[in-house]
């Protein structure tokens, strides 16, 4: 297994799934001192902000080794959300845009703004 395994890092696959087989071969052998791949963690967290449940499934089924919720909860609360629009938040946001590389094509976006009220009267029975 061991040979089939490193013939697939050799060989010419593709270098998300060396880049997953690598994280999953580190991990098996060392489960308390794990680490993570940047990609693993991205791939995780879109995985889990879809939805927690399905990741949570998945991760107990034993099949992958992935990224606690914990850790992965962490991650999604790093930038420390407020309302309104805020320099910090734009410049990381065209930060995190050209470490992916994207193109100037695709550094363009739009600002979606929700609105949200509270009933004035709205009382709550526990």
């Amino acid at each position: 297994m061991t040979g089939l395994v490193h013939n697939m890092l050799d060989s010419e696959t593709n270098e998300n799934f060396k880049t997953l087989l690598k994280t999953q071969l580190t991990n098996i052998k060392e489960p308390k001192a794990r680490r993570w791949d940047k990609n693993v963690i991205r791939v995780c967290l879109a995985m889990y902000c879809r939805s927690p449940r399905t990741y949570e499934d998945l991760k107990c089924t034993g099949m992958l080794v992935l990224p606690s919720t914990r850790l992965l909860r962490y991650y999604k609360n790093s930038v420390h959300q407020k309302p309104g629009l805020h320099e910090d938040q734009l410049s990381w946001v065209a930060q995190e845009a050209g470490n992916a590389g994207l193109s100037e094509f695709g550094r363009r976006c739009g600002i979606l703004l929700d609105k949200m009220t509270i009933q004035d009267d709205l009382q709550l029975l526990l």
